[in-house]
């Protein structure tokens, strides 16, 4: 989404501001900024480090578009609820935002809620209630060069790291679409048309399980040796003990739960993203391939709660 917006130079300033930033996600954003800058825009991206609620409240009271992206919340907070509905309050304070986007892919959920679907779904009407205008995209699992599930469960194949998929449910399917799509489908739904109080799914065009493309990414990397640890056997990294968070880092035993716990999204009361203008490929794609050659995917791309914009 950063650097669609930052190449399209539509936008003055791009502000991130990031949640409780570590030293190593500001690292990781510095060199997403270089990154950027190798190919100059018009825009200006800058960050905003949010230490409590006031910092967001003053980095939104100066933006006329608001952006909130669920990120890896689940290592600094126990919560998805009080962040996403904190943003809604804020923005429907503010008489300068004009449209405000709240982004939820599932596989950046926190699974290790009591209910983690359910809870997910709570936190996103609690925040329409908190801003009525709030427009919601809701992403299935994404794929392609950046998507932070594929770069995820790549970077463990190719590393001959194995993943605990044993118990993943078979009757239950994801729609897969291009992380590059989605992208297009909040820029398009921030800048074009009326999408105030709507809420949107965002889903590929064909049916997959999480099985099948476990498998297409393995045989893409080549992992053939790929073993989980005799460990995960005996204790599992979706098990909620203290054994389990000392073995187990939180990234993994996130990826776990979500692949172990995965339920079809429902598609009532959403209207379909395509209807924003992309064409929205899937895994069958070749594009969604191009994880052959993984691009670095900073944490911090995960970690911005809000973007504020002023357009020129």
């Amino acid at each position: 989404i950063l650097r669609k917006l930052y190449a399209g130079g539509e936008f003055q300033n791009i502000v991130c501001a990031v949640i409780f930033p570590a030293n190593r996600n500001l690292k990781d954003f510095y060199k997403f900024r270089e990154v950027l800058d190798e190919n100059p825009s018009a825009t200006k991206l800058s960050d905003i480090k949010i230490f409590e609620k006031q910092d967001l409240l003053e980095a939104i009271q100066e933006a006329s578009h608001v952006i909130y992206v669920t990120h890896n919340y689940f290592q600094l907070v126990p919560s998805k609820l009080n962040l996403i509905k904190t943003t809604a309050q804020f923005v429907n304070q503010s008489k300068n935002v004009e449209r405000f986007l709240a982004v939820t892919p599932v596989e950046l959920d926190h699974y290790f809620e009591p209910n983690p679907f359910r809870d997910a779904i709570e936190s996103e009407e609690q925040a329409r209630k908190a801003c009525p205008n709030m427009t919601l995209i809701k992403s299935d699992i994404t794929v392609g060069a950046y998507s932070q599930f594929v770069h995820y469960l790549a970077s463990r194949l190719a590393n001959d790291q194995g993943v605990q998929m044993k118990s993943l449910p078979s009757q239950e399917f994801t729609f897969p679409l291009d992380a590059c799509d989605l992208a297009d489908v909040v820029i398009n739904a921030l800048t074009k048309g009326e999408t105030k109080g709507k809420q949107y799914l965002a889903q590929g065009p064909q049916q997959h399980t999480l099985r099948e493309i476990y498998d297409i990414v393995a045989q893409k990397v080549d992992s053939k040796n790929a073993r989980v640890g005799v460990l995960e056997n005996i204790i599992s990294p979706a098990a909620t003990n203290v054994v389990s968070e000392w073995l187990y880092d939180n990234d993994y035993r996130n990826f776990v739960k979500l692949v172990s716990g995965f339920s079809t999204l429902r598609t009532d009361g959403y209207e379909k993203a395509t209807g924003l203008g992309v064409n929205i490929k899937g895994l069958s794609s070749p594009v969604s391939y191009t994880h052959l050659t993984l691009p670095t995917i900073y944490s911090v791309q995960i970690s911005v709660v809000a973007v504020s914009l002023k357009k020129k």
